[in-house]
């Protein structure tokens, strides 16, 4: 049977993925309160170029998230935190997300990948280069992407260095909006790389003991 958009993305919401140092979960609305606080943080609005909402609007928002199916988000937990804890609430650091485009050729797929770290403490720790290995491993098994792309402000120098570590290329500047536009295409030899250093950060995908909290 061959898996529709629709499909992945209702797997997505009873999926968790791991990595050495962190967990990668469902945002549910118990999660909300915690996620709309970090952007209290001007540096954080700053170099995400998000404006400061609302709880209300972060709720809309969340609606948005998990139910488009081109639309996929996962919040990141510290892995020690929840595995001390079994908090999920407690231990969240951020959230990783995508968003899909595909017109009618085939492999014609791309995603736009975003990260953030919300908490401050956890900055600085190479934790970036998991996040980023580990959605974009799973973005290329789950959903068959072959092509990524980033919108990263001009003054956000740490993420605009991280993924052209990771192998990508800016093709643009806007210097209207304050961004770059970078871009990778994963031929057989990056696809191979990302694997390896997907791999390298103890990458996997668990649903069927995974239980996303309410």
């Amino acid at each position: 049977m061959i898996s529709t958009m629709q499909d992945r993305k209702t797997r997505s919401l009873q999926t968790c993925l791991r990595s050495r140092d962190l967990l990668f979960v469902p945002y549910t609305r118990s999660m909300i309160p915690k996620y709309c606080s970090w952007f209290a943080d001007e540096h954080l609005r700053k170099m995400t170029s998000t404006e400061g909402l609302t709880e209300s609007e972060f709720e809309h928002s969340h609606k948005i998230w998990t139910s488009d199916s081109n639309k996929i988000m996962f919040i990141v937990l510290s892995r020690l935190d929840y595995e001390q804890s079994q908090d999920q609430l407690f231990s969240m650091i951020g959230d990783v997300n995508m968003v899909i485009s595909q017109d009618e050729t085939p492999d014609s797929a791309v995603a736009e990948v975003m990260l953030m770290i919300g908490d401050a403490r956890f900055r600085g720790k190479g934790l970036g280069r998991q996040m980023l290995l580990v959605l974009m491993r799973y973005a290329e098994e789950e959903f068959f992407i072959r092509k990524f792309e980033a919108h990263i402000s001009l003054e956000n120098h740490s993420s605009i260095a991280l993924f052209t570590s990771l192998g990508f290329t800016t093709v643009s500047t806007d210097e209207t909006f304050g961004e770059h536009l970078l871009q990778l295409q994963l031929d057989e030899p990056a696809l191979q790389a990302l694997v390896t250093q997907s791999d390298n950060v103890s990458y996997s995908m668990d649903r069927a003991s995974f239980h996303p909290v309410a």
